[in-house]
């Protein structure tokens, strides 16, 4: 049996890497954008608080292939 290691099991996963992925980076980028608008108000920073979460989690949850 073949040794198993990180190499021979990360993959890349399509719909993920290119679509979740980006979208969630262009939303990080919209909630900053619309945060500085606002004049940094608390609902623009939790926004971007959100946004970031998202961010984090979805791809902490995916495991960061």
């Amino acid at each position: 049996m073949a040794e198993q290691s990180f190499e021979s099991h990360a993959r890349w996963l399509p719909p993920f890497h290119f679509f979740v992925l980006p979208v969630l980076l262009i939303n990080i980028g919209f909630q900053i954008y619309w945060c500085v608008r606002a004049w940094f108000s608390v609902s623009g920073m939790l926004s971007v608080l959100v946004a970031v979460a998202l961010f984090v989690g979805i791809g902490t949850a995916q495991g960061w292939r």
